[in-house]
């Protein structure tokens, strides 16, 4: 779109053909691309041009467990601090977005996260307002896995928000990996580079 100096004061011109927005509280911005859920894929645009950000196997899921119904809840936050797009959605039968699609896009890599405990509803950024204390840590000293005066624990760091459908809010932290809201994330790999079914072999797995 651009300004036309008279009183239809914008003229647009459409770019793109075949790939509409399903959602458009799941449009943001990574920087020199806009990204957004579509009607079959997750679409990267450049303002010329778009292509698909999903590979065929995540394409696959996401679309045959995502609710139609209820796609127009789907929304998306960047969380700049770790180069992630977090697409929120809900499927199966569930009202509430229960899944969590997050795709590095400095890695181009996508992983899923199970929300189905929080159901969220929406976004916000934030900052803290004050430095992380002893007395507020989650474990002992020696189960922390951060330094100590961390950008990340101290006051006006910049942070996200989540609320669920119960109108809770809750905050994106970075020092804790393993928690869920007082809940230990089970956390588990599917990958097809490891092939254990030779016994004799030695394997080497860099996490």
């Amino acid at each position: 779109g651009y300004a036309t100096g008279d009183s239809d004061v914008f003229q647009f011109q459409q770019k793109v053909t075949g790939a509409g927005c399903a959602a458009p509280k799941t449009v943001e911005n990574l920087g020199d691309e806009l990204i957004f859920l579509g009607w079959d894929d997750v679409y990267l645009f450049n303002g010329i041009d778009y292509e698909p950000a999903l590979s065929e196997g995540v394409r696959k899921e996401i679309f045959d467990t995502l609710s139609s119904t209820q796609i127009n809840k789907s929304f998306g936050v960047v969380v700049e601090d770790n180069k992630e797009y977090w697409l929120f959605i809900a499927t199966g039968s569930s009202d509430y977005c229960d899944t969590a699609w997050v795709f590095n896009y400095d890695t181009n890599t996508w992983s899923k996260h199970d929300m189905s405990t929080d159901n969220m509803s929406t976004f916000g950024y934030y900052e803290k307002q004050s430095s992380l204390t002893i007395d507020e840590l989650t474990g002992t000293i020696d189960e922390q896995n951060w330094r100590y005066d961390d950008r990340t624990i101290l006051s006006a760091m910049p942070t996200t928000l989540l609320a669920d459908k119960d109108g809770n809010i809750y905050e994106y932290g970075y020092e804790v990996d393993n928690d869920d809201n007082g809940t230990l994330i089970d956390g588990w790999m599917v990958t097809k580079d490891i092939n254990m079914t030779n016994l004799m072999a030695r394997f080497r797995v860099l996490r």
